[in-house]
């Protein structure tokens, strides 16, 4: 139903009339259109640590892959809950964010990706393990080595309270509701794939269950303030769980024995309480029972791409830290309003409510990362052999800061570290520079350091940490790189570095390796001058050879792409074996929204391809 404006729209808190002051119409199709198959699994180029400037104009969905309550030993129900982790994957847009966690084995985690091929790495290590006390396992030491990833696995729950070591669902919902908050006015999504949980809670007291109470109502007053849904989907379908309580089962070597139907019955309700609970305080969805899963994560996420937002101003603004329930109505029309049923108020005495260092604490135990802290993106490109058979890298690392009222010096300490496939870190190196910042229209400014350095042939990630006396912040942000053997390779080419075209005298720390000034951008308007450039490798010893170049330029249609092709000739591979194919990108000749530009190299058979995903507004 679309159309609909504030006087459509009736609020309604613990019953009494609320005022409407804002009604703002949210679609998210238009922005990000269905995903073709180049979206689904073109990656992107820019490493970046913040949320916010990572999705533009996606949204950040997160897969909590229940390791603790889905059953083990029913491998129907295991195999479903992967099913259906994949189909979320299959139907993210092109520009969503998505993260897949697990309460108990949080090593495995993945953290908020665009790429498709880590998270389905991710969900393909789902795989429950035989129940047990989680406080008994690895109590004062991480096991003995041996078994691959144990330390990862299990040595972070013994950083949680007691209580809540055998309940890790609920700080990892508190953890991830805390991460997703610092997204701004839009909907964040949260997935549970979950059979339920047996926790009960009470209020009030030192219990355990009264602690468990107040780690859950954390989580939905979070939610509930910054726009998370989460929506609880039961993988094991249609009376799948009563199924299982009626099968017997070996347990711990010891025989479960089955429940009648009757008990069946009332032990999977007990189960789908909890995820109804959370949808409900949320405004998600709960699937239970469902003939047909991947249906109802479609309307999930039909629900989540066109929404209205309601902006109400309270008759009741005492911080009671008590349950304020809302209804919303549509005046005058026959539909079915689905939304939040309510928040939890603010508490002046609550001081999990003036810092919440508990859920921020529990992001490293979920297998997430830190806060940001100070946001930045980095992109690096092989760029030159060196005499030694070093490669040159070129990188670009963007920073971005509050804008000054006047212009200010920022003073920035920055610390780069190479760490290679097998976790060893070289050795890190700090450069202290200074930028000037000018005031902005906006609230944050942005300004690129640009530096160049060796690396070894191999498979990197480096690790960028910058401080900003400015921001009086720090943050890291990790970009992976795979340095190829440029000596041995008969045809290499690294990757395409998109920068800006300048006419005039360059004097960066790049001039004299790049023929652009290199940006982490890849966001263009029309009146920018954008060009592509990749270079060209002719190793070994056989004699130079002309390089066919192939370009491709696709729409968000996937259809008649741009195509052009050129000739790198024999005589403009210097003595370095090295030639540079350019090409200013045609924005005149594109319609606005994503696009993939894909180069392929051609040299007697062999073939090198990159692509890269770049908006267009």
């Amino acid at each position: 139903m679309r159309g609909l404006t504030a006087e459509d729209f009736t609020v309604l808190e613990n019953g009494k009339p609320q005022r409407i002051v804002a009604v703002d119409e949210i679609d998210n199709v238009a922005n990000d259109p269905a995903p073709t198959a180049w979206m689904r699994y073109a990656t992107r180029d820019v490493a970046g640590n913040d949320l916010t400037d990572q999705l533009v104009d996606g949204q950040a969905v997160a897969i909590v892959m229940d390791d603790k309550h889905v059953p083990f030993d029913d491998s129907e129900i295991v195999v479903a809950t992967r099913n259906a982790a994949r189909y979320v994957i299959d139907t993210l847009g092109p520009s969503d964010l998505a993260a897949v966690v697990f309460p108990v084995h949080s090593g495995l985690t993945q953290d908020f990706t665009t790429d498709r091929t880590k998270l389905l790495d991710a969900i393909d290590r789902f795989s429950p393990e035989v129940p047990d006390d989680l406080r008994d396992r690895y109590r004062t030491q991480p096991p003995a080595s041996g078994l691959e990833g144990d330390i990862q696995r299990y040595s972070p729950i013994i950083g949680r309270d007691p209580c809540l070591q055998n309940a890790p669902l609920l700080p990892t919902l508190r953890a991830l509701t805390a991460r997703m908050s610092v997204v701004p006015n839009q909907r964040k999504t949260v997935i549970l794939l979950s059979p339920g949980s047996p926790e009960r809670f009470e209020m009030g007291g030192g219990s355990c269950q009264a602690m468990k109470y107040e780690e859950m109502r954390a989580t939905f007053r979070q939610a509930q303030r910054y726009n998370v849904n989460i929506h609880a989907v039961d993988p094991a379908g249609y009376r799948g769980m009563e199924r299982f309580f009626t099968e017997p089962h070996v347990r711990n070597g010891r025989m479960a024995m089955p429940l009648d139907t009757f008990g069946a019955h009332q032990a999977a309700t007990r189960l789908q309480d909890y995820l109804k609970l959370n949808a409900e305080q949320t405004g998600g969805r709960a699937v239970l029972d469902s003939m047909d899963v991947e249906a109802d994560i479609d309307q999930i996420f039909a629900e989540n791409a066109s929404y209205y937002l309601i902006g109400y101003e309270s008759t009741n603004g005492a911080p009671d830290g008590k349950f304020r329930r809302v209804d919303v109505k549509v005046r005058n029309r026959d539909l079915t309003v689905r939304a939040k049923n309510g928040y939890w108020s603010e508490d002046k005495d609550d001081p999990n409510q003036r810092k919440d260092a508990g859920a921020r604490s529990d992001l490293r135990l979920t297998g997430l990362s830190s806060p940001t802290g100070l946001p930045l993106r980095a992109s690096v490109h092989p760029v030159a052999l060196l005499p030694n058979g070093d490669v040159d890298i070129a990188a670009v690392l963007t920073v971005r800061v509050p804008a000054p009222r006047a212009p200010a010096d920022d003073a920035l300490t920055l610390i780069r570290t190479p760490i290679d496939l097998d976790g060893r870190a070289g050795p890190p190196v700090q450069t202290k520079l200074s930028r000037t910042v000018t005031p902005s229209a906006g609230d944050h400014v942005r300004y690129d350091v640009l530096s160049h350095f060796p690396l070894a042939p191999g498979r990197y990630e480096i690790r960028f940490n910058a401080t900003s006396a400015l921001a009086d912040s720090s943050g890291s942000v990790y970009a992976e790189i795979v340095v190829p053997d440029m000596r041995k390779a008969p045809l290499s080419a690294p990757g395409i570095v998109l920068g800006y075209a300048s006419d005039e005298p360059r004097t960066d720390d790049l001039a004299r390796v790049l023929p652009v000034v290199p940006t982490t951008s890849r966001d263009f308007t029309r009146n920018e001058r954008v060009r592509a450039v990749m270079r060209v490798f002719q190793g070994s010893d056989a004699a130079l050879a002309p390089v066919e170049i192939t370009t491709r330029i696709l729409g968000s249609d996937n259809l008649e792409p741009l195509v052009l092709t050129s000739t790198l000739a024999t005589d403009v591979f210097a003595a370095s074996r090295t030639a540079d194919y350019s090409l200013d990108l045609p924005f005149d000749r594109m319609e606005p929204g994503l696009h993939l530009l894909s180069v392929t190299a051609m040299l007697q058979g062999r073939t090198v391809r990159h692509d890269i995903v770049f908006r267009l507004r």
